[in-house]
C-alpha cells in the first residue's frame, strides 16, 4: 500500500512538471503542436525555467537520484510483469522525452544549461 502511494505520489509530481513545461512551451497561442513549438522557441529565461521542470518530470519518472525514492519500494512490491514495464519502459521512454524536448523543442542550446544537469550528476555521485 505504502509502495502505491509513494508511487503515485512521485508520477504525479512528474507529471505536473512536466505538464508545466509543456504549458511554457506552448507560449501564449497555447499551440501544443510539436512544429508550433520549433517555430517559437521560448525566450532565454523561460527555457532554463523549462529545462529545470523537465529535469524534475522525467527525472522523477526515470527515478534519478534524488527522485528515485519510488523505485525501491515500487519495484519489489509490483507483480514481475509491471516490474519489468517499469525498469524497461518507463525509465527509459523518460531520459528520452527530457533528450527530446531539451535537444528538439527548446531550440539552439544555451552552454549553461550543462551546468545544472552536471552539478546534479556530480553531486549524486
Amino acid at each position: 500500500m505504502r509502495a502505491g502511494y509513494v508511487y503515485i505520489l512521485m508520477a504525479s509530481f512528474g507529471t505536473l512538471a512536466l505538464l508545466l513545461a509543456f504549458g511554457l512551451l506552448a507560449g501564449p497561442d497555447s499551440d501544443y503542436g510539436f512544429a508550433a513549438m520549433r517555430d517559437h522557441p521560448p525566450s532565454a529565461v523561460a527555457a532554463g525555467l523549462v529545462l529545470g521542470l523537465v529535469l524534475l518530470g522525467a527525472g522523477s519518472k526515470a527515478g534519478l537520484v534524488p527522485l528515485h525514492v519510488w523505485l525501491p519500494l515500487a519495484h519489489p512490491a509490483a507483480p514481475s510483469h509491471v516490474s519489468a514495464l517499469m525498469s524497461g519502459v518507463m525509465t527509459k521512454v523518460a531520459i528520452y522525452g527530457f533528450v527530446r524536448i531539451v535537444f528538439d523543442l527548446l531550440g539552439p542550446p544555451a552552454w549553461w544549461w550543462a551546468m545544472p544537469v552536471l552539478g546534479w550528476a556530480a553531486a549524486r555521485r
